[in-house]
């Protein structure tokens, strides 16, 4: 999610797990509009244990958020997004908002 009032560029930004494994890495040219989503599907890489994520800057030396999650924060049909947008509280979210507002949905 874009919360500024600008575009950004978000090519070649890297997304991690706790093993350092790259998971995703978002393509060159990428831009990300302001107040727009962008969302990256990891198919079934993420552990339902636990695990660690890190969005990283494209030298990958820059940790720019990161979430770490536990096997109790993990159920079938619920994904776990931030309450509002952009805000710092993680919540289950039980109704889908893959690419738009969590606002309403966790």
């Amino acid at each position: 999610y874009n919360p500024t009032a600008d575009d950004r560029d978000i090519s070649n930004f890297i997304l991690r797990d706790g093993a350092a494994t790259v998971m995703a890495t978002i393509p060159d040219g990428t831009m990300l509009d302001s107040g727009d989503f962008f969302t990256v599907d990891v198919g079934n890489r993420l552990n339902i244990t636990g695990d660690h994520v890190f969005l990283k800057d494209p030298t990958d030396s820059l940790v720019l958020d990161d979430r770490v999650y536990t096997q109790g924060d993990v159920s079938e049909n619920v994904s776990i997004g931030r309450e509002n947008d952009g805000g710092v509280i993680w919540k289950n979210c039980i109704i889908p908002s893959k690419g738009s507002s969590n606002n309403g949905s966790c």
